[in-house]
């Protein structure tokens, strides 16, 4: 299955995320820790998209291809920020 790197603007910065797998599948959101990017979920998004999931993996505020942050980063800052990106 195809890995589509892309960058989604939100309220106030670019998030760059990967995607694979069918746009009417099944969401399954995968979110990396401290100090990996998205990019390590390339073999976990090509398995979730051959099982006709559609998966999402976006770099963190601040690592790889997304913006850095303006403010201090918390726990329920990214999660919101995951919330609206894949509603």
């Amino acid at each position: 299955m195809r890995i589509v790197t892309q960058h989604v603007q939100t309220a106030d910065l670019r998030v760059l995320e990967r995607l694979a797998g069918p746009g009417s599948g099944h969401p399954v959101v995968f979110v990396h820790g401290f100090p990996q990017t998205s990019h390590q979920w390339r073999h976990q998004l090509a398995a979730v998209a051959d099982a006709g999931y559609a998966g999402f993996a976006p770099d963190n505020r601040g690592f790889g291809g997304t913006d850095k942050p303006g403010a201090r980063v918390n726990r329920a800052m990214l999660a919101q920020e995951i919330g609206r990106a894949h509603v």
